[in-house]
């Protein structure tokens, strides 16, 4: 029995959905603590609500901005990141720690529609930066210690994406 013409056996198709389905999950690894007080969580912090208003699965809804996140990796920097993940648009008080050695880069983009508020904590000051869904990935360096809140709001849709890659 063939499932199309590029797999022979059904086996074949289903390894090639489990790769394909370890691609996008392991996007969704994430470092730190978990909760909105400890450090970021993959999942929604606040299932029902954050699933009723963005309408579905957070998996399916977060690949394009994984898509967007991992698109450009600026010259001087690893490709696999160190960390990484993501939640719905609407998500608010998401917290992302990261203590780590040397000179990495924090990308953070958000597809669908709306705006995110991120506060960062660097050794070298704090700082916000405000993330429009639908453009390019914000990107800060940073070395050492990294402390991201990340503010969504009602009214986004979607979901946001984020990674730490480190120098190379």
């Amino acid at each position: 029995m063939s499932v199309d013409g590029r797999f022979r056996t059904p086996a074949r198709a289903a390894a090639c959905l489990l790769v394909a389905g370890l691609a996008v999950t392991g996007m969704a690894a994430c470092s730190g603590e978990s909760g909105p007080a400890g450090g970021h969580s993959s999942a929604p912090a606040a299932p029902g609500h954050a699933q009723a208003s963005s309408g579905g699965d957070l998996d399916a809804t977060a690949r394009p901005a994984v898509a967007i996140v991992g698109q450009y990796t600026p010259g001087g920097y690893k490709t696999s990141p160190v960390a990484s993940g993501y939640d719905w648009a609407t998500a608010s008080g998401q917290r992302i720690s990261e203590s780590l050695p040397g000179a990495h880069l924090f990308q953070i983009a958000c597809s669908g529609s709306g705006t995110l508020a991120v506060h960062l904590s660097l050794p070298k000051g704090d700082t916000e930066e405000r993330v429009e869904c639908g453009a390019k990935a914000k990107a800060v360096p940073f070395d050492g210690k990294l402390v991201a809140v990340i503010d969504g709001s009602t009214s986004n849709h979607g979901a946001y994406a984020w990674r730490i890659v480190a120098r190379a």
